[in-house]
């Protein structure tokens, strides 16, 4: 394989993951006809393109398929919503205090240009909001490789090892144990 082919497989590697990512974020939002069509558009743009590792995308797909508008909203409730809630704001798995981890995490969107939408009601340490901006991270790991940028592409791939590190890896097992352990419906 030349160093052109395995630039290119790189590259593809890089953005399935963060259609991945993105499709994913877009999950942990509350749902609704629009979302619904959007899940469905994005598990069909990314099953077309073969190797993804992260999830069953025909599972997923399925599952959005099948389930009705009132049913997710009641599952989606049922997780995320009320006293017995999953939390989906790493904040409220750390230890370092609310203020210091959310300054940490907004200092990484800063520094690589992601700005929360104004409508956008969520905060910056929700579950889906890290999610998009490690695809983001992903996206410009893509574009440095494409265009040459070797070290562009170092300094974005370190930041993104280091906030996984520091920030989505280190809770979004806790997330997942919690969904497990309250039965969440199935892919």
């Amino acid at each position: 394989m030349s160093s052109n082919d395995e630039s290119e497989s790189q590259i593809e590697n890089l953005l399935r993951r963060a259609a991945v990512l993105r499709l994913l974020a877009a999950g942990f939002l509350a749902p609704d006809a629009e979302l619904k069509q959007r899940m469905l558009q994005g598990a069909a743009g990314i099953a077309e393109v073969s190797g993804t590792e992260f999830i069953s995308l025909a599972a997923l797909q399925h599952a959005w398929v099948v389930a009705p508008a009132d049913a997710l909203t009641e599952e989606y409730s049922r997780l995320f919503i009320g006293s017995d809630a999953i939390v989906l704001h790493e904040t409220a798995y750390g230890n370092s205090g609310r203020s210091a981890e959310l300054a940490d995490i907004s200092g990484f969107y800063l520094a690589f240009s992601f700005d929360l939408r104004e409508d956008q009601r969520e905060l910056a340490d929700h579950l889906g909001v890290e999610l998009e901006f490690h695809s983001l991270l992903l996206l410009k790991q893509a574009y440095a490789l494409e265009q040459g940028w070797r070290d562009k592409f170092e300094i974005t791939r370190d930041a993104a090892k280091v906030f996984l590190a520091d920030h989505l890896g280190r809770w979004v097992d806790s997330v997942h144990e919690r969904a497990t352990e309250r039965r969440a419906a199935p892919a």
